[in-house]
């Protein structure tokens, strides 16, 4: 047995840990030896130390992460008021945030909040956020507010990158924002993969994930998401939200560091030693009605079956198609473009929903996802009980597998709308309650979101909600 393994040995039987003196005597070796070992162990993640007066006490980490975390809420309607109200809520439980995840609605002047807002924290807490189409957290599902949630941990860091002229330069400004927070992230590796890890673990694990938060006016996820592919790889999981604006489809913002920005993509980029899970869910179900794509370009399909999209389907819907071509937006009345959307397969087998927004007189669709040509589509349906059904095997196949500290919610707002056709909202976050009792969590209600399947497959989805789960169970293994 090395002296490595007798210090770790002795160190794991004890409560409150030891001084080098200590350890040297009881393993009968040199305090020289005994402190440069120390301090070789502490460099590859393997024990730590607090300072007691002069003394290095030393200890074997719990294997947590000792993630301190709260979740903040107001509505007011003064933007100093309103900074001063949150981050004095904060400071009561986290006084030097490591990250600040803000959500906010577009009832205020955001650009004199983040200005505020940022001034009450040091300059290396770093702000991240967006304009919203309603907020979730455990106060509710909230309107016209902001919710923000501080996270301080040394096993957490984040680098932000923003991408501008997202309209015009989708792929340019996505792996602009990748590019710079690819350079804003500072982490200690050799905390993750340490001694005492196996082989499987590190084939595992899982060492980046990204948010982004794309304008969604801008319609250009996809080129987003394909400029931060060839920055960070395909396999970095990437989740997100299009900024939202109530409703009112003018403008969307997003949030960095005391600055506003819109027309853009911002990216955060996250290192972590702790372990992370996500799921998307969505419970529409696919119909026995298809047709085959034979003219689209972009978010705009022109034709099914050689024919008029609209007419196509309107037929699969029965609905007529005078009828809908005078409503423009199907998006969110009555729930027509909510309830009944498209969807392909990938060659993975994994099911992407398209949600329409406007038929027009020429007889073409446009769509919030980008529709291929020369593939089959099929009509998708719901009901309440399939939507909030997915949610809850969902939760509960997680909690099967994983104990979650933190999660973090980017939720469809067409998929916010079909439920309250069926007054089924509060229903829905009553059991997101339920089941992450115990768990910090807050989110948004976005135009689209960007999520990952489980073959890995990142895209711009529609009519799902996406939870991201951060643990606090380290993923580096403790010496036996």
């Amino acid at each position: 047995m090395t002296l490595q393994d007798q210090i770790m040995e002795y160190l794991s039987c004890l409560e409150f840990g030891a001084s080098c003196t200590e350890i040297a005597k009881q393993l009968g070796k040199s305090r020289i030896t005994t402190s440069k070992n120390l301090e070789v162990m502490k460099v590859k993640g393997l024990i730590d130390y607090k300072r007691i007066g002069m003394t290095k006490l030393w200890y074997t980490p719990s294997g947590r992460a000792n993630i301190q975390s709260i979740t903040v809420h107001s509505d007011l309607k003064d933007e100093k008021a309103l900074a001063e109200k949150l981050s004095d809520d904060i400071k009561k439980e986290v006084s030097k945030p490591s990250f600040i995840l803000v959500f906010s609605s577009t009832h205020i002047d955001l650009a004199k909040f983040a200005r505020y807002f940022k001034k009450k924290f040091p300059n290396n807490t770093k702000i991240i956020g967006s304009s919203t189409c309603g907020e979730i957290s455990k106060f509710g599902i909230t309107e016209n507010s902001v919710v923000a949630m501080a996270i301080r941990s040394d096993h957490i860091s984040v680098g932000v990158g923003i991408g501008k002229n997202l309209k015009e330069e989708g792929f340019k400004a996505g792996k602009t924002a990748a590019e710079m927070a690819l350079n804003n992230l500072e982490h200690d590796f050799s905390r993750t993969i340490s001694y005492g890890t196996t082989v499987g673990d590190i084939l595992r694990l899982n060492l980046f994930f990204a948010f982004m938060f794309p304008d969604f006016m801008s319609e250009q996820e996809e080129s987003a998401l394909d400029g931060i592919f060839s920055v960070l790889g395909t396999r970095c999981p990437i989740l997100g939200g299009g900024s939202g604006d109530n409703l009112k489809y003018e403008r969307t913002y997003q949030i960095y560091n005391g600055e506003v920005y819109t027309n853009s993509v911002l990216v955060a980029l996250f290192a972590l030693d702790c372990k992370t899970d996500s799921i998307s869910v969505h419970g529409w179900y696919p119909t026995e009605k298809s047709a085959f794509v034979t003219k689209a370009d972009g978010r705009t399909l022109y034709e099914l079956n050689h024919e008029r999209a609209s007419t196509v389907y309107s037929s699969m819907i029965d609905q007529n198609e005078q009828d809908l071509i005078k409503r423009r937006n199907i998006a969110v009345l009555e729930n027509v473009g909510s309830k009944y959307v498209l969807s392909i397969s990938d060659i993975h087998g994994n099911t992407w929903l398209k949600h329409p927004n406007r038929v027009y007189g020429d007889g073409r669709m446009t769509f919030f996802a980008n529709v291929p040509e020369n593939i089959v589509v099929s009509l998708n349906e719901a009901t309440k009980e399939s939507v909030i059904g997915a949610t809850e095997a969902a939760l509960k196949e997680i909690k099967k597998r994983f104990k979650p500290r933190i999660c973090i919610i980017f939720y469809a707002i067409g998929r916010k709308k079909f439920l309250e056709g069926y007054d089924a909202c509060e229903e829905e976050f009553n059991l997101i309650k339920r089941q992450l009792k115990g768990v910090d969590f807050i989110g948004f209600y976005a135009f689209g979101q960007q999520g990952f399947t489980n073959s890995g497959v990142t895209g711009h989805r529609n009519q799902t909600v996406n939870f991201f789960f951060i643990s606090d169970e380290l993923l580096a293994k403790r010496l036996k």
